[in-house]
C-alpha cells in the first residue's frame, strides 16, 4: 500500500554471500563474563541473537544485562528486524565493518517516504497518460494534461537536492532523461548561463542516445520544428546543437532587438522542448535554488513551462524546482511566476515542504548504519534530535562529527559501535548548523583551511582545471591544494565528481568563506583574479586590441597552468578573473591605476555577455565597473571608459525591461558627455524607454528636439496640414530620383553619428505612431530623406 511506512534502509536486491555474512572467532572465556559472552563463546550463534537472548534472560550479578528489554514489545520488534532485513540486523557483518568508521549519508531518504510517494504519483501517472494516449484512452487523469510541475521546498540543508538526486536517479534508471542544474548565491548575474548550459547539456546528451535510432529522429524532429535561422540563434544559446545538427548555418542567425530577444529565446526553446517531447521519451528538468535565480530567467523558466503545457497530449514533460521558502518573501520574483503557473488550467502545481526529521526518522537513519536495533539506539537519537531540532544536515554532520572524534566507537567488549549517552548530553549545543560547521572547521590544520577558503571564493563547485591555473598563486599553501583534498573529502566537506570539487553542501561553503575575516576575504579575491589575469595575459591582449572585440571562446577544460597555451584570452577566464575583483568589492582596492584596469575588465566581460543576449549578466558587469571608477565627474584619462560603462549599463536596462532605471542612467549619460554626438545613442535609449514607459508624448517631444540640434526642417510647434503635405511631396520628389532598385539595394550605414541618428529617427516613429502625434508624418519624412543620403542601419 501506498501509506505504508517502508524502511529507507529497505533493499530488496540485497544478497548474501560469503563476504557479508561472517562470524567472530572464538575467545577464551575469562572471570566475569557476561551471559552475552557465554553465548558469543560457543561460536553457534550470530552476535545478534546472543546479545537478544542475554538481554532477555539476564543471569546473576555478573551475568546481568546491559540493555534489558523493558517490554515484550520491544523483543518482538528485534525479531521481526531480524527476520525482514536479516543483512543488516541478524548475520554478523564482514571483518571490515568494524575497523573502518560509519558513515551517515543525507542523501538517504529517511522521513521522505510520504513526500518520495507524492512526486512518484505524479511521474507515474505521467506514464500511464502516455500509454493511455496511445492507446486512444479518454479515462485518464485529467490533470496530467499539460505541463506538470513539482516545487520542493525547505529550509537550507533539509535535504532538497539528495532528495530530487534519489528521484532522478529513479527516473533515469525507468529510462527517463534528466537535466539538473543549481543556481548560485550571489551569481544572479550567471543564471542565463546555468540555464543555457542546462538546455546545452540535454542537447548534447540526446546527440549520443544511439538505442532506437533515437538522436536521428530528434534531429528530424527539431529540424521539423525550426527553420534554418532558428536554428542558428540556438546554436548561440546552445552549442551543443552543432554536435547534433553539424549542418547547422550560424552564419543563418539574423540578430534580434533587444528588447525581443528574450521572447525569441522563449519561443525558440519551447519548440525545442517540444519537438523532443514528439519522441515520447519522458523528460524531467530540475532546477535547484530557484532563490538565487534572477527574474528575467524565472520569467523565461515559466514561459517554457506555460508553452509545453498548451501543446495538447504532451503528458511526458515533468518540471522540479527546488527553493528555499525561508529566503523567498512576497516580493520575491518567484511568487508572482509560481502564481502564474498555479492559475493556468494547462500547468497542474504539486508543491511539497520537507520539514524537520523527527526523532523516529533519525532513529530509523542510525538503526542501518550501526547495525543496531532500536532500542539500543533510541537514547542516541533522542539526544540528537534534541541538539539540532531535526534538522536534516545538522543530523548527518553532528553524527559524523560524533564518529570522527571517537564519541562513536566500536567496543570489543560489547561487539558492537557504543557511546556514552551522559557524555552526550552534556556535549555543547550550537545555535545552527552553521555554527556547528564553523567549529568543527576550526579543527582543520592552518594550510588544510586556507585550501578551504580559497575553494569557497568560487562558490560551491570549482573545477579542478582551474585549480591547476591557480597552483602558482601566493595564496596557495606550499603543498598545493590538491594535497589536502583526500581528507576534506574524508572529513565529508568537500567531494570530488567528474572533473570539478564540490563543497559537500553550499552551508558548508557559506561556512568557511563568511568565516574569514573581511579583509582576508577581499585580498584572496584580488590575489586570485590577479593571478589568473597574468596567466591568459589579460591586460596586454586588452592593449592590443579594441576593448569592444571580442575574443575566441575557449572551453575552461582545454586550459591549464602555461601562458603559453592560454592565447588569444579565454572568455570563461576572464570573466572569473573579473568577478574575483567584482568580489573583493571597489573599497579593497585603493590604486586608482588599479581600478582602471578592473574597471576594462569589467567592460570587456560586459560588451562580450551583451553580445551573447546575456543582458542581466553585462548589467552586472557595467555596474561593477561603474563602481570601480565612482560616479563623479568623468576625468579625461577614462572618459572613453566611462561612456562605454555608463552607455552599456543604459542599454542593458532597457534590454531587460527595466525602463524607468534605463530612463535616468540614459539621463545621466546625457549630462555626463563632452559632446552633443557623443550623447546620441543614449538619446535614442531614452525616447525608447520613454515609449516603454507609455510616455508617447514626451518620447515625441524629446526627439523633435533632438532633431532641430540635427539640423532638420521640422517645426517647434505643433505642424500644419500644409507643413505636412508640403514636406511629404517634397519627399515623393526625392524619392522619385531613385529606381526600385536602388532603393531596395542601398549601401548600410558605417559612419557611427549617420547610424545613431537614423536609430533616433525610427524609435520616435513607434511613439508618434502610438500618440497619433502630428509630426508622425514629417518624422516619417525626415526617415526616408536621411535614408536616401547616408544609406539604411
Amino acid at each position: 500500500p501506498v501509506d505504508q511506512k517502508i524502511p529507507a534502509y529497505f533493499d530488496p536486491t540485497m544478497r548474501l554471500d560469503d563476504t557479508s555474512v561472517q562470524r567472530y572467532p572464538k575467545h577464551r572465556m575469562v572471570k566475569g563474563d557476561s551471559l552475552f559472552s557465554l553465548l558469543l563463546e560457543t561460536g553457534n550463534y550470530p552476535t545478534s541473537i546472543c546479545r537478544l537472548l542475554s538481554d532477555i534472560i539476564g543471569v546473576g550479578n555478573e551475568g546481568k544485562a546491559e540493555n534489558p528489554y523493558t517490554s515484550i514489545d520491544d523483543v518482538i520488534l528485534d525479531l521481526e528486524q531480524m527476520l525482514n532485513y536479516p543483512h543488516l540486523f541478524l548475520h554478523d557483518p564482514g571483518n571490515d565493518f568494524y575497523s573502518s568508521n560509519p558513515n551517515f549519508d543525507q542523501g538517504s531518504m529517511y522521513g521522505r517516504v510520504k513526500e518520495l510517494t507524492r512526486v512518484l504519483q505524479v511521474s507515474t501517472q505521467l506514464e500511464q497518460c502516455v500509454n493511455d494516449f496511445k492507446g486512444s484512452r479518454s479515462d485518464s487523469p485529467k490533470y496530467i494534461d499539460g505541463s506538470n510541475v513539482v516545487f520542493i521546498s525547505g529550509l537550507a540543508g533539509s535535504g532538497k537536492s539528495h532528495f530530487v538526486q534519489n528521484v532522478s536517479q529513479f527516473l533515469k534508471d525507468l529510462g527517463w532523461i534528466v537535466q539538473t542544474k543549481k543556481f548560485r548565491r550571489d551569481m544572479e548575474h550567471g543564471s542565463r548561463e546555468i540555464v543555457s548550459s542546462l538546455f546545452d547539456e540535454l542537447v548534447a546528451n540526446i546527440a549520443k542516445m544511439e538505442e532506437d535510432d533515437y538522436n536521428h529522429r530528434s534531429v528530424n524532429a527539431i529540424s521539423n520544428a525550426l527553420d534554418p535561422a532558428s536554428l542558428a540563434c540556438l546554436a548561440n544559446f546552445i552549442p551543443s546543437m552543432l554536435e547534433l545538427i553539424p549542418d547547422v548555418d550560424k552564419n543563418a542567425f539574423l540578430p534580434t532587438e533587444a528588447q525581443y530577444s528574450q521572447g525569441q529565446l522563449v519561443f525558440l526553446l519551447s519548440k525545442l522542448v517540444g519537438a523532443i517531447l514528439s519522441l515520447d521519451r519522458h523528460i524531467m528538468i530540475c532546477f535547484d535554488d530557484l532563490q538565487w535565480c534572477d527574474p528575467t530567467m524565472i520569467m523565461l523558466i515559466k514561459e517554457i513551462i506555460l508553452s509545453v503545457g498548451q501543446n495538447q497530449g504532451r503528458h511526458n514533460f515533468l518540471f522540479v524546482g527546488m527553493y528555499r521558502c525561508d529566503e523567498i518573501t512576497e516580493s520575491h520574483p518567484f511568487v508572482n511566476q509560481l502564481s502564474a503557473l498555479q492559475k493556468s488550467n494547462n500547468v497542474h502545481v504539486t508543491e511539497i515542504e520537507l520539514s524537520s526529521l523527527s526523532r523516529d526518522d533519525i532513529v530509523d537513519m542510525v538503526m542501518p548504519v550501526l547495525r543496531l536495533p532500536r532500542r539500543l539506539v533510541f537514547g542516541l537519537s533522542d539526544i540528537v534530535h534534541k541538539k539540532t531540532s531535526g534538522h536534516a544536515l545538522f543530523v548527518v554532520q553532528l553524527l559524523n562529527s560524533l564518529v570522527r572524534d571517537s564519541t562513536i566507537m566500536y567496543s570489543p567488549r560489547k561487539h558492537r559501535f557504543d557511546w556514552d549517552e551522559n557524555k552526550l548530553v552534556t556535549l555543547r549545543t550550537w545555535d545552527s548548523v552553521a555554527s556547528f560547521i564553523a567549529s568543527n572547521l576550526s579543527l582543520l590544520r592552518a594550510d588544510a583551511l586556507q585550501s578551504l577558503r580559497i575553494l569557497s571564493c568560487f562558490g560551491v563547485q570549482i573545477p579542478q582545471s582551474l585549480l591547476k591555473l591557480i597552483a602558482e598563486c601566493s595564496c596557495v599553501p606550499n603543498e598545493g591544494i590538491d594535497y589536502f583534498l583526500p581528507d576534506l573529502v574524508e572529513g565529508g566537506v568537500v567531494e570530488i565528481n567528474g572533473q570539478s570539487i564540490f563543497f559537500c553542501h553550499d552551508l558548508l561553503q557559506s561556512s568557511v568563506y563568511e568565516g574569514m575575516l573581511e579583509e582576508d576575504r577581499q585580498r584572496l579575491h584580488l590575489d586570485i583574479g590577479n593571478h589568473i589575469a597574468s596567466k591568459i595575459a589579460l591586460d596586454s591582449s586588452l592593449l592590443t586590441k579594441s576593448i569592444e572585440s571580442g575574443v575566441e571562446e575557449l572551453k575552461l577544460g582545454e586550459c591549464n597552468d602555461t601562458q603559453a597555451s592560454i592565447s588569444p584570452p579565454c572568455y570563461p577566464l576572464i570573466a572569473i578573473a573579473t568577478n574575483q575583483t567584482n568580489f573583493a568589492g571597489a573599497k579593497s582596492i585603493s590604486e586608482r591605476s588599479q581600478k582602471i584596469r578592473y574597471s576594462q575588465w569589467n567592460l570587456f566581460s560586459g560588451n562580450h555577455a551583451a553580445g551573447q543576449s546575456n543582458f542581466q549578466a553585462a548589467l552586472y558587469y557595467y555596474k561593477s565597473g561603474i563602481a570601480l571608477l565612482g560616479e563623479g565627474p568623468w576625468l579625461e584619462d577614462v572618459y572613453g571608459l566611462c561612456h562605454e560603462l555608463h552607455k552599456g549599463a543604459a542599454y542593458m536596462l532597457f534590454a531587460i525591461g527595466d525602463f524607468l532605471h534605463a530612463v535616468e542612467q540614459a539621463k545621466s549619460v546625457i549630462e555626463h558627455v563632452l559632446s552633443f554626438g557623443d550623447s546620441l545613442e543614449s538619446q535614442c535609449i531614452l525616447i525608447r524607454s520613454l515609449d516603454s514607459l507609455g510616455r508617447y508624448d514626451d518620447a515625441v517631444a524629446k526627439g523633435v528636439e533632438l532633431l532641430h540640434k540635427l539640423k532638420f526642417d521640422i517645426p517647434s510647434s505643433t505642424p500644419s496640414p500644409a507643413a505636412v503635405m508640403k514636406a511629404m511631396a517634397e519627399t515623393g520628389n526625392n524619392a522619385s530620383a531613385y529606381s526600385f532598385d536602388q532603393i531596395t539595394n542601398m549601401n548600410h550605414i558605417v559612419d557611427a553619428k549617420k547610424r545613431n541618428v537614423i536609430k533616433l529617427v525610427e524609435a520616435m516613429i513607434l511613439s508618434g505612431f502610438r500618440s497619433s502625434s502630428h509630426y508622425l508624418p514629417l518624422i516619417g519624412c525626415a526617415a526616408v530623406n536621411y535614408s536616401l543620403q547616408n544609406g539604411i542601419c
